[in-house]
């Protein structure tokens, strides 16, 4: 596995592991497609004041709040982080 593939398991890993810890669920439970807000029950507020800042914290990552406007699913959050991750912001 490339460098860039062990990144981005990683960040899944902890992704699906904060969604856990949010939700009370299983990451069994969830598919990489599954929209944050639709499909998983999280709170908009949940969003925008537990996961974003946890996420952020856990990466060491400031992303501009415009592009956490474009996440929609668990895969959308994976590749935004991914993306920050691999250029060092």
């Amino acid at each position: 596995m490339e460098i860039t593939g062990k990144i981005k398991t990683s960040i899944e890993t902890q992704v699906l592991l904060i969604l856990e810890k949010i939700l009370l669920k299983p990451s069994s439970n969830f598919k990489l497609t599954d929209r944050i807000i639709q499909d998983l029950k999280v709170a908009s507020d949940d969003v925008s004041f537990i996961l974003i800042p946890e996420l952020e914290n856990v990466f060491n990552l400031n992303i501009p709040y415009e592009e956490w406007e474009k996440v929609l699913t668990i895969q959308d959050t994976i590749n935004l982080l991914t993306t920050y991750v691999g250029n060092g912001e």
